[in-house]
């Protein structure tokens, strides 16, 4: 019997309901052998990534793909001190993501009205079949845990935490360019290199994981995390389908009353 536990949970922004705008976030958990992972995504809001929703969906799709076949060939051994390893799957990720891509644009072409807002240079690459995955760009935040490690792995903002079982916390390392809405992208040419990953042997109490919204959705950092070891307790101590849906009703009230951004939480408990 698999030891984990995976949630994730996904809530449209108060204000892409009110201007009628699809969910741009996406979330997944995962159990498989004797691991499991989880991912969430967020793709760009803006009118030039105009399939990012789609974006963000392949890219957790993509993500936890390439992380099942990798738990299933490595373990604490062959990952310790192994940066190689970990940028062939990050390598991994974003060709799976791009296949996605290629397949959904083969038999989805762009419409005149998907390109109509753009710029005519930008719409003019677009119907060349050039940079067509720039229409799909999105951060990515993907972690796993085994027996005897975890992992995790961020491209773009958002945070991913491992609360440890001595107290302390471990977290992905950042992109230090990352200030404001600036953010790094999936449909970036050098993508790879602003992938960022931590390894940890041992497995933690808990691994979680947020898209932007949540954290801008807090008066402060501590508030933040605070929420964040929160949902983990109470994923610990009741039911999982009954923490679920409470955590949905309560990050729909959240984006109302805080950033009015899609909100995603995913995580994975041992």
């Amino acid at each position: 019997m698999n030891p984990f536990m995976g949630f994730h949970v996904t809530v449209r922004g108060a204000s892409h309901i009110r201007h009628n705008a699809d969910c741009q976030d996406y979330s997944k958990s995962a159990c498989f052998g004797n691991a499991a992972a989880a991912a969430v995504a967020d793709g760009h809001g803006d009118v030039r990534y105009f399939r990012s929703g789609t974006g963000a969906r392949f890219a957790v799709e993509a993500a936890l793909k390439s992380v099942r076949e990798f738990v299933k060939r490595e373990n604490s051994e062959t990952l310790k001190n192994s940066d190689e390893k970990f940028d062939q799957l990050k390598k991994n990720i974003i060709l799976n993501w791009n296949r996605k891509i290629a397949r959904h644009y083969s038999s989805h072409p762009f419409s005149s009205e998907e390109l109509k807002p753009l710029s005519e240079r930008r719409r003019s690459f677009l119907k060349s079949g050039k940079f067509i995955e720039s229409a799909y760009g999105t951060t990515l935040i993907v972690s796993a845990m085994g027996p005897d490690y975890w992992f995790g792995m961020q491209l773009g903002d958002g945070d991913c935490f491992a609360f440890n079982r001595d107290g302390t916390v471990s977290s992905v390392p950042r992109e230090d360019s990352l200030v404001g809405n600036v953010t790094t992208s999936l449909c970036e040419s050098d993508a790879f290199y602003h992938f960022h990953h931590i390894y940890c042997a041992g497995s933690p109490a808990a691994v979680i994981m947020s898209t932007d919204g949540v954290k801008n959705s807090f008066s402060s950092f501590s508030c933040y995390r605070d929420f964040m070891e929160k949902i983990i307790s109470e994923f610990s101590s009741s039911p999982c389908q009954t923490t679920k849906k409470n955590l949905m009703e309560f990050l729909s009230e959240m984006t109302e009353k805080g950033s009015g951004d899609d909100l995603s939480v995913a995580g994975v408990l041992s």
